[in-house]
């Protein structure tokens, strides 16, 4: 009721947590005025995840002025005009709730992961010419190197110590590869 008074989303009907998702809780809130998704950002949020998310909202932005064939799920502004807001030590925006069921796509059959890869083949195109804000990816490298250095001094004292330290080396190398 509380998130509905801010956006001005009118008399909540319902409001359920969808089963689906990997990083955000996302909940389906229906009100008289419309059916909304409630995001809430998981729990790794710091001052990279909020340049993550203000790209994002910039990214949804971009979409839905483009001739971008797929519905974009528009941020909502609160009465304050703000995207995202943090209530009660949780970081949330809200969207008008499009149409259709969330499916995964390993488990659809084919013909399903075929049209996911062609629709994220559509979105790579249209972003390409976005230039927007981007955010530089941290170095997740750098820090699997430091693991591999501390690794490295392990003392065997099991199987498994030995069988990491006999391909350590064939690690190590890839990583540079890459």
């Amino acid at each position: 009721n509380e998130i509905s008074k801010l956006y001005g989303l009118g008399i909540v009907k319902s409001f359920k947590l969808f089963s689906d998702g990997w990083v955000n809780y996302n909940y389906d809130l229906k009100t008289d005025r419309g059916n909304y998704v409630i995001r809430l950002l998981g729990k790794k949020s710091g001052r990279d995840k909020r340049k993550i998310v203000d790209m994002e909202f910039g990214i949804l932005d971009y979409l839905s002025k483009i001739d971008f064939p797929y519905m974009v799920p528009n941020p909502i502004r609160d009465s304050k005009g703000k995207i995202l807001i943090k209530l009660n030590g949780k970081k949330i925006w809200i969207y008008e709730r499009l149409p259709g069921n969330s499916k995964d796509p390993f488990a659809s059959g084919k013909k399903f992961l075929v049209e996911t890869a062609k629709a994220l083949a559509i979105y790579h195109k249209f972003i390409i010419n976005y230039d927007g804000k981007r955010v530089k990816q941290p170095n997740f490298l750098k820090g699997l190197n430091e693991e591999y250095i501390k690794m490295s001094r392990i003392k065997p004292i099991n199987k498994c110590d030995k069988l990491m330290l006999d391909n350590l080396g064939m690690f190590r190398s890839l990583l540079e590869k890459v």
